[in-house]
């Protein structure tokens, strides 16, 4: 293809369903866990941690077993490697996101229907997710942390703060859009 990567993630975007927010979420949960299956973690274990903000919001609606199903069927799929249906790990992670909210806003919308994700909406995530992905994966210096907060003697000269990923030498707080860089 001819077109620059940001022509190709311009025209993706424009035919997104899923919000900006939940994009971004499963983004960076879907990295987390790739970055961690990449580092050899088990599966499983690596999309329980990626997605524990969705499994402590679904503990408190009564949520739980949707949630614990949600993240197996995660697990099988991104098990497969390359072989990954891209839409049903989008599918699946949107609807594990949902239940951020609760932790995150405390609000919760028992009617809501769950999202799925549309051609456009895996293809959009899947090419954020790896460029990402592929980007720390490459780096000579390679991610030391996932999530953080930056608290006690580390906090002297910043009253708080956190971000998603930690380097020898970087700071990373993850952001996703569709529109180019400014």
């Amino acid at each position: 293809d001819d077109k620059s990567y940001d022509e190709n993630v311009a025209m993706i975007g424009e035919f997104v369903t899923l919000s900006p927010t939940t994009v971004g979420m499963v983004v960076d949960y879907l990295l987390r866990a790739d970055l961690a299956i990449h580092n050899g973690e088990k599966v499983t274990e690596a999309v329980m941690n990626a997605f524990i903000i969705s499994l402590m919001g679904a503990k408190l609606v009564g949520k739980i077993d949707e949630v614990i199903e949600l993240q197996v069927a995660l697990a099988k799929e991104l098990a497969k490697g390359a072989d990954r249906d891209q839409r049903k790990v989008v599918t699946y992670a949107s609807q594990l996101v949902v239940y951020d909210a609760v932790v995150r806003a405390m609000y919760f919308d028992k009617n809501a229907k769950p999202p799925k994700a549309s051609t456009e909406d895996a293809d959009f995530v899947s090419y954020l997710e790896v460029s990402t992905l592929g980007h720390f994966i490459e780096q000579e210096k390679p991610v030391v942390k996932i999530g953080f907060s930056v608290t006690g003697e580390d906090s002297k000269y910043v009253s708080t703060s956190d971000g998603d990923y930690l380097t020898e030498d970087s700071l990373i707080d993850l952001k996703t859009s569709k529109t180019k860089p400014s």
